[in-house]
C-alpha cells in the first residue's frame, strides 16, 4: 500500500463530529471484528443489524410485503434492506422461475421484467427467497426472508400498497410508491403528514421535508429521516402516516389498495437510532429553478465507491433527484462520464465519477417546477444514484433568492445546513508496515452533525481505522473511556 492513499480507500466517514475541520492519527487493525481493549468499538454500520425493511404482508404469515401486480405487465418493485454496512448485494432463490417468466432480481435490490417483458404464468400469491450481503468486510453480514408479490386481475386504477420499507434516523432512505393499470405518466402528491412517536403525541407536519424526505413527482420517496417533537430524540422512533394521492395523464385519480376512493393512506416505521451514515456527501448544489426552459442543477458531491474501478461502472446509469423533480437518467462510459446524447436540446444533462469517489452533476436547458416558496430557506430531499449500488439520499437546507425570472437555491455546508448529518472527507495520508498492527494514518474532514445525535458535546480525541479487505472501508469514532461524557438525547 502506497505512503498515501484516496478518499477512496478508506472510505467516507459514516461517524460524524463537529462542524469543523479535524486531523486525526489512526491506528489499523487487521482483526475487524476484534475490539480493542479498553476502547468501546463504534464500526460504522454495526449498531444496527443487518435485516430486511420491507413490511411484513398482513395477517399470518411471514413473507415480506411487495404489493399487488397485475399479470401479464411490466412489473417493477424494490426490495429494501436496513442496518449493517451498505451497500447492500441481493441474489433470488428460485433462479429457474425467474428466467422462465422474464423476471429478474437485480444487485441493487430492483426486482424487474427483462426488458419489454411481462411477468406471466406465475401463480399468486408468487413467493420467492432473497438474500442480502452487506459490506463488512471480510466477512459480510448476510440475510434470507421469503418476500411475496400478489398477482391480481383487475383493470381498476389503484395504488399497490400501503406501507413503505421501514427507515432508521439518519441513515439513507430510499423507496418508491406503486399504483397498478392507469396511464402513465403518474404525479403524486402528499398531505395530512403525521409523525406518531413510540413515546408522547402525535406530531403533525407540514411537510414530508420537516422529517427528512422529500416525494417526487414520479411516487420516489427517499431522504433521511430525522427525528421529530420538542426535544428531536433520535432514540424515539415512531410511525409516519400520510395520505398520497396520484393521478395518471388522463387525470383520473387512483384509488386506495382495496379500490375505494381516490387516496391511500400510506404508514412508514422509522426506527431509532444516533449514528449517522452517508454513502455519498453534497458539497456543493445550486437550482435555479420556475422557469421554464432556462432552469438547471449543478451539482457536486463525494461518492463512496468502495475502492472499485471507475471503467466497472461502463453502461450503468446516474440517476438524480431533488425534492418533487427527477432528472433524465444517462449512462457512464468506460471513464466514468456520462451525458445525454449528442443534439439533445432540451434537459441537457452531464455527470461524472473520477478516482477518489469526486463527483459532480450538471442538467441544464430544463424545466423545474418547485411551486410557491416562501421564506430564506427551504429543506428538500436529493438522491444521488451512482451504478447499480451506490444509492446516496440526503437532506439538504438550501438559501433562497427569488427573482423575476424564477428561483434560486443554494447549499453550502455550515452549521445548520444538513437537518440528517453530513461529512465530507478532505484529504487521507498514511503509511503501511505491510505487517498489521503499528500503521500510521492522518485524516482530515469536515463533518456536520444535527441537535441530538451527538454522543459529546465535543469532539472525539481518539479514532481507529479499521480496513478490511473486501468491499468497504469504515472509521469508527470513539472518545477515551475517561472522557466520554454520558449520551445525550
Amino acid at each position: 500500500m502506497s505512503k498515501t492513499t484516496s478518499m477512496t480507500r478508506i472510505g467516507l466517514l459514516a461517524v460524524l463530529l463537529a462542524m469543523v475541520g479535524f486531523s486525526y492519527s489512526l491506528a489499523t487493525s487487521l482483526t475487524d471484528d476484534a475490539p480493542d481493549a479498553g476502547v468501546a468499538p463504534r464500526a460504522v454500520g454495526t449498531t444496527i443489524p443487518l435485516d430486511f425493511a420491507n413490511p411484513f404482508v398482513a395477517g399470518p404469515g411471514s413473507d415480506r410485503d411487495l404489493g399487488d401486480a397485475v399479470a401479464g405487465s411490466a412489473l417493477t418493485r424494490l426490495v429494501r434492506a436496513k442496518g449493517g454496512v451498505p451497500p447492500y448485494t441481493f441474489t433470488a432463490g428460485s433462479l429457474s422461475a425467474f428466467s422462465q417468466n422474464t423476471l429478474k432480481l437485480l444487485t441493487n435490490g430492483i426486482l424487474t421484467t427483462i426488458g419489454t417483458g411481462v411477468a406471466k404464468g406465475l401463480p399468486t400469491p408468487f413467493r420467492f427467497s432473497v438474500t442480502v450481503k452487506d459490506c463488512f468486510g471480510s466477512n459480510p453480514h448476510t440475510d434470507t426472508e421469503n418476500f411475496r408479490i400478489n398477482f391480481v386481475s383487475t383493470t381498476r386504477f389503484r395504488f399497490a400498497k400501503s406501507q413503505l420499507s421501514d427507515g432508521n434516523f439518519f441513515r439513507t432512505y430510499s423507496d418508491t410508491i406503486d399504483v397498478i393499470n392507469g396511464h402513465a405518466p403518474y404525479t403524486f402528491a402528499a398531505s395530512n403528514i403525521t409523525f406518531n412517536p413510540n413515546v408522547g403525541a402525535a406530531i403533525p407536519l407540514t411537510s414530508l421535508e420537516k422529517i427528512g424526505l422529500s416525494l417526487s413527482k414520479d411516487g420516489a420517496i427517499f431522504g433521511v429521516p430525522v427525528p421529530q417533537g420538542l426535544t428531536s430524540n433520535p432514540l424515539n422512533g415512531g410511525v409516519l402516516t400520510f395520505t398520497v394521492t396520484a393521478t395518471d395523464s388522463s387525470n383520473a385519480k387512483a384509488a386506495n389498495r382495496q379500490g375505494l376512493g381516490n387516496s391511500q393512506t400510506i404508514s412508514m416505521n422509522i426506527g431509532a437510532n444516533v449514528i449517522i451514515q452517508n454513502t455519498i456527501i453534497t458539497t456543493k448544489m445550486t437550482i435555479k429553478a420556475n422557469n421554464p426552459g432556462k432552469d438547471s442543477i449543478q451539482w457536486s458531491g463525494i461518492a463512496n465507491v468502495n475502492g472499485e474501478a471507475i471503467s466497472g461502472l461502463s453502461g450503468l446509469n446516474f440517476n438524480f433527484r431533488v425534492g418533487p423533480y427527477t432528472a433524465p437518467s444517462v449512462v457512464f462510459d468506460t471513464k466514468g462520464n456520462a451525458k445525454s446524447p449528442k443534439g439533445t436540446k432540451t434537459s441537457v444533462v452531464s455527470a461524472s465519477v473520477k478516482k477518489g469517489g469526486v463527483a459532480s452533476f450538471k442538467d441544464s436547458k430544463e424545466s423545474i417546477a418547485l411551486g410557491t416558496i416562501t421564506g430564506s430557506t427551504i429543506d428538500l430531499a436529493v438522491e444521488t444514484r451512482i451504478g447499480d449500488a451506490i444509492i446516496g439520499s440526503e437532506i439538504l437546507r438550501f438559501t433562497v433568492k427569488i427573482s423575476n425570472s424564477g428561483v434560486t437555491l443554494t447549499y453550502k455546508p455550515g452549521p445548520g445546513s444538513s437537518p440528517g448529518g453530513a461529512g465530507q472527507l478532505s484529504k487521507v495520508h498514511g503509511s503501511d508496515d505491510k505487517g498489521g498492527v503499528g500503521d500510521s494514518w492522518k485524516v482530515s474532514f469536515l463533518a456536520r452533525i444535527p441537535t441530538g445525535s451527538r454522543n459529546s458535546a465535543s469532539t472525539a480525541s481518539l479514532a481507529r481505522v479499521r480496513t478490511p479487505p473486501a468491499c468497504s472501508r469504515r472509521v469508527a469514532l470513539t472518545a477515551p473511556a475517561s472522557s466520554r461524557p454520558s449520551p445525550r438525547h
